[in-house]
């Protein structure tokens, strides 16, 4: 039976600058307890939030701040400190007042190229393996979402403990295969020469979803 969720938490669980601050909270709490050795994502340096005198300068310039901006709010993992206290006053303030946060990650200048060949196959599905075994899904496994052969977006992840993971059993096990299947799916996109696969019939498990979505509307 699936469960239900207040509407702010579920806002939350699809907001995509939280989804990215939960995934680099994550990742720093597995790098500071040593659980990973090395950089497996594009380094996230922090975060931008802008005061009301930036927002009001950009907007008289013609920047329209309410076209594609998440309004996510609550607390951030991975953040403490005054800057988290800050960051939370002034969304709350931009809430007040009937206006989306202005909010962005600042991540290191990342190399021009995805990196993704069949040299660097292996170590990328073990850098996901990993992502996944500190229960991050990024659900974005594409050439494109990579530089210098790290992810860069998470905009799209789900870490746990996630609303949707929790409403749904046999939706969170397909989630949880999810950046395995897109990696083998990505394999035969771009053509790699390469015998690296996460799973054993990539092709079959592609077509789980798409499978179960047409017996739900014979139904």
């Amino acid at each position: 039976m699936g469960h239900s969720f207040p509407a702010e938490t579920v806002a939350l669980h699809t907001d995509p600058f939280y989804a990215e601050c939960r995934a680099y909270g994550r990742i720093q709490e597995a790098q500071e307890r040593g659980l990973l050795k090395r950089q497996i994502a594009i380094r996230c340096e922090g975060f931008l939030l802008l005061s009301d005198e930036d927002r009001n300068k950009l907007q008289d310039r013609g920047v329209d701040f309410e076209e594609g901006v998440g309004d996510g709010d609550g607390d951030i993992d991975g953040e403490n400190g005054e800057d988290s206290k800050e960051m939370m006053r002034q969304l709350k303030a931009a809430k007040n007042k009937n206006r989306r946060p202005v909010r962005a990650m600042v991540k290191e200048l990342a190399c021009g190229e995805s990196g993704v060949d069949a040299k660097s196959a292996g170590r990328i599905l073990r850098d996901i393996r990993q992502l996944n075994r500190l229960k991050i899904y990024n659900r974005d496994i594409r050439k494109d979402n990579f530089r210098g052969g790290k992810l860069v977006d998470f905009g799209s992840s789900w870490t746990e403990p996630h609303c949707f993971l929790e409403a749904d059993e046999d939706e969170a096990a397909e989630t949880k295969a999810e950046d395995l299947v897109m990696f083998d799916e990505m394999v035969a996109m771009e053509a790699l020469r390469t015998d690296v696969r996460a799973l054993p019939n990539w092709q079959y498990c592609s077509k789980l979803r798409p499978r179960k979505a047409a017996a739900g509307a014979s139904a």
